[in-house]
């Protein structure tokens, strides 16, 4: 079922949107460190921005 389908019957995505964040955090980590060596470079500055 689509998320349309979710919400046209009045239902929740967010049952269908809960992650485990350290698996997500060692993933995400693990993919930026990658890229960077990768591209040849030991250290790098990330930016990030919250929006709410």
């Amino acid at each position: 079922m689509n998320a349309a389908a979710i919400l046209a019957r009045g239902g929740s995505l967010l049952p269908r949107l809960a992650i485990n964040p350290d698996l997500a955090r060692q993933m995400i980590v693990g993919f930026i460190r990658d890229a960077i060596h990768k591209a040849g470079s030991t250290r790098a500055v990330i930016g990030l921005e919250r929006r709410d």
